[in-house]
């Protein structure tokens, strides 16, 4: 099977108030910079929920994998002070379109 990008999505809500998630969500930016395989990745919040999270964009489900060990899942959860457990949700890309791009990465094993 190919290698294919990832899209992975995390929700939580959190027992930190919306302005102290905010600004954990800064001071932690760099550590994302740094991570091997993340392409890009976004911060969430829904204010009607109360809830937070990210979209993560990676090179690939090893990638991903390589990243989010129980450790690391685990600091999450302790950092933002989750309430009950997130919310973990991963894709494999199989079309992308946009920015000048359209590509099928997955032509022959969808």
């Amino acid at each position: 099977m190919a290698n294919h990008m990832h899209i992975q999505v995390i929700r939580y809500t959190s027992a930190l108030d919306e302005k102290t998630v905010l600004r954990l969500f800064e001071e932690r930016m760099g550590r994302y910079q740094k991570a091997p395989g993340l392409l890009a990745k976004y911060y969430l919040h829904d204010p009607g929920a109360a809830a937070f999270g990210g979209v993560y964009v990676w090179e690939s489900k090893e990638a991903m994998e390589h990243y989010w060990t129980p450790g690391a899942l685990a600091e999450l959860e302790r950092t933002y002070k989750v309430r009950g457990k997130a919310r973990i949700e991963d894709f494999r890309v199989v079309q992308q379109v946009g920015m000048g791009v359209t590509e099928s990465p997955a032509t022959n094993d969808v």
